[in-house]
């Protein structure tokens, strides 16, 4: 029961993950960034893919919360997909609807940065995904 709490509450502290949008950085600011905002979330180096290129972080403490960074041909980011526990939907959802302008009650977007970025939320049976891509 301990461990369980202590997951929750360690998640609730890294979940503003869900709002940072590293759409267009290079592979090396990407990196540059999970080390320095999100240093729970360790580069999964173990990932090989032939089809996708793509950087893998997890948080190695809770097992609640994965990001998966896709890049293009030039190792720039092109889209975000971040995997949560079940038990995190409150939290992500309140964090989408501060950060982001609301589309409908499972899409938002952010076009801060000078991109419009769509986000969008799923929630499946074990796990919910927020994806982030640029229109």
């Amino acid at each position: 029961m301990r461990l369980y709490l202590f997951a929750i509450l360690f998640a609730i502290n890294v979940l503003s993950l869900g709002a940072q949008n590293v759409i267009g950085l290079s592979t090396k600011d990407v990196k540059s960034s999970f080390k320095s905002n999100y240093p729970e979330l360790v580069l999964d180096s173990n990932v090989n893919n032939d089809h996708y290129r793509y950087l893998k972080y997890t948080d190695l403490h809770s097992n609640l919360i994965t990001v998966l960074v896709f890049l293009n041909e030039f190792d720039r980011c092109k889209a975000v997909r971040s995997i949560y526990d079940l038990s995190l939907e409150k939290q992500v959802l309140d964090e989408l609807n501060t950060k982001y302008e609301i589309k409908d009650s499972s899409n938002w977007i952010d076009s801060k940065q000078g991109r419009k970025v769509r986000i969008s939320f799923t929630k499946e049976e074990w796990f919910i995904t927020v994806n982030y891509k640029e229109e």
